[in-house]
C-alpha cells in the first residue's frame, strides 16, 4: 500500500511526512516518514514471471470495503461512546473516501502463481 500511479510520473516522488504534513524527507532521519510515489505498472511488469503474479493495483478504499472495514468500524461504533464513535467514523472516511487516503492510496499484492489470490483480490 502506498501512493503511486499506474504509469510514469513525472516530478519530484521522494518526500517526507510527519504529522501529516509534508517535511523534508533529509531534514531529520530518523522523524519523518519516507515515501515515493510507486509506478505500479512498472512493478507489476517487473513482478510478473513464471513463478509470481500480480494483483491490482486497486484502490485502497476498494481493497478495505472488500475485506470488511466498514462492517468492522460498525461492530466497534455498537460498543463505543459518541466521542469514539465519531473518532471511528473519521478514521474510515479518512482511510476509505475519494477525497482521502481512500484514492491516493493504492494497494498490490504479489504472490506465487500457483497461489490462490490474496484476500480482497479474489475478483481482480
Amino acid at each position: 500500500i502506498d501512493y503511486g500511479h499506474d504509469g510514469r510520473h513525472d516530478g519530484v516522488t521522494f518526500q517526507g511526512v510527519k504529522d501529516h504534513r509534508s517535511h523534508p524527507p533529509l531534514a531529520r532521519p530518523g522523524d519523518a516518514d519516507l515515501t515515493a510515489y510507486v509506478d505500479f505498472g512498472a512493478l507489476s511488469i517487473a513482478a510478473n514471471t513464471l513463478y509470481t503474479k500480480t494483483y491490482g493495483p486497486m484502490a485502497q478504499g476498494v481493497f478495505l470495503q472488500k475485506l470488511g472495514i466498514r462492517e468492522r468500524a460498525e461492530i466497534l461504533m455498537k460498543g463505543a461512546d459518541g466521542s469514539l464513535r465519531d473518532e471511528i467514523w473519521s478514521a474510515l472516511a479518512r482511510l476509505t473516501g475519494a477525497k482521502e487516503m481512500g484514492t491516493l492510496f493504492k494497494v498490490m499484492a504479489i504472490g506465487e502463481s500457483k497461489m490462490p489470490p490474496p484476500p480482497g483480490f479474489e475478483s481482480v
